[in-house]
């Protein structure tokens, strides 16, 4: 039995209805009986004799009615999927990724700790304006930018999460955004062992940085800036926490649960 960490029911329903030629959402099941109560009565003598039914006949049916949940419609997703599976037992696991692949890694899940920062833009506004009010001598123009630059990033990403999936220490990193609203338990819960269900959408080799916060979907900078920090991981402008260095993957995630 799965328990599910996360579930991108939009993505769900998006492969699914591809898969089945659209989507149902309950299944109806009939069955019916007949039954006949009383006993015969004989007529006539000697060996020919006719038996008569006496009593009353009933028949029934019953409809039963199963509810498609997103979880049920992602057990019948994951039963149609030509997933590959990865874990650290895999080995050279790199060079077997592919782009648009789609696969299962059972990795350690990470969330860096910039991303738990911006995963509640709200909170982080509001921490911002309290330095300024209380301790308005600790805010020097210097730290002002930096505070407006996080309430930027934070407002921008709208509830989204980055997250890293492990899969050893001399194999490919993965990376991916996690809509908030799919989350099934509270941030913290998310670390840790579990199964990456997704598709890949992109690697990157040894040698190359690739900035966590160009992740696709976070919609954070063009397309030209995201390839020139992708060239350059400058991590002077970045901290390591917001840089990975290849080998990674970037994947889409459709499911996250142990």
């Amino acid at each position: 039995m799965r328990n599910f960490l996360y579930l991108d029911e939009r993505l769900v329903d998006q492969f699914l209805a591809q898969l089945e030629d659209g989507l149902y959402d309950d299944q109806r099941e009939r069955s019916g009986r007949a039954s006949s109560h009383g006993g015969g009565a004989g007529l006539g003598a000697g060996p020919a004799r006719l038996d008569a039914k006496i009593g009353k006949e009933s028949s029934g049916e019953v409809e039963l009615v199963r509810r498609q949940t997103p979880e049920s419609r992602f057990n019948r997703l994951y039963d149609r999927l030509d997933l590959a599976r990865f874990d650290e037992q895999s080995g050279g696991v790199f060079g077997q990724l592919q782009t648009r692949q789609l696969i299962e890694a059972d990795c350690y899940v990470d969330v860096p700790s910039f991303s738990r920062a911006f995963a509640d833009p709200d909170a982080l506004t509001g921490m911002a304006e309290l330095m300024r009010t209380f301790a308005p001598e600790q805010v020097d123009p210097e730290t002002d930018k930096m505070l407006q630059m996080m309430s930027g990033l934070g407002a921008k990403m709208s509830g989204s999460i980055v997250a890293t999936g492990e899969l050893g220490a001399s194999e490919p990193t993965l990376a991916f955004k996690i809509d908030r609203s799919y989350l099934r338990v509270a941030l913290e819960e998310l670390e840790g062992e579990a199964l990456v269900v997704g598709k890949v959408d992109r690697k990157w080799p040894e040698g190359e940085s690739y900035p966590l916060l160009s992740l696709p979907g976070l919609n954070l900078f063009s397309r030209a800036d995201r390839r020139a920090m992708a060239k350059s991981g400058d991590e002077q402008e970045a901290s390591e926490d917001t840089i990975l260095k290849g080998p990674g993957a970037t994947v889409t995630v459709l499911a996250i649960y142990r």
